[in-house]
């Protein structure tokens, strides 16, 4: 059960998309639509497979610190 304002998720409905108004059958004004741009990039994070693995020493070694240097 959800009450106003609670933010909840819903599977198994294929028709719903984001920023879709689920609404009491008594009061179904539904909320504006918003918009969701499509991502502006997209990456695949996997394990090092390089053939230097672990023979070089680095200093980019946690995801926070790998983060901060693709963001610069």
């Amino acid at each position: 059960e959800a009450h106003a304002g609670d933010i909840v998720a819903v599977s198994g409905i294929e028709e719903i998309t984001i920023g879709e108004t689920i609404a009491d059958p008594d009061d179904i004004r539904p909320l504006p639509a918003i918009e969701v741009d499509e991502p502006a990039i997209s990456m695949t994070i996997g394990t090092n497979t390089s053939p230097i693995v672990g023979k070089v020493k680095g200093h980019k070694l946690t995801a926070r610190m790998v983060k901060d240097r693709l963001d610069r």
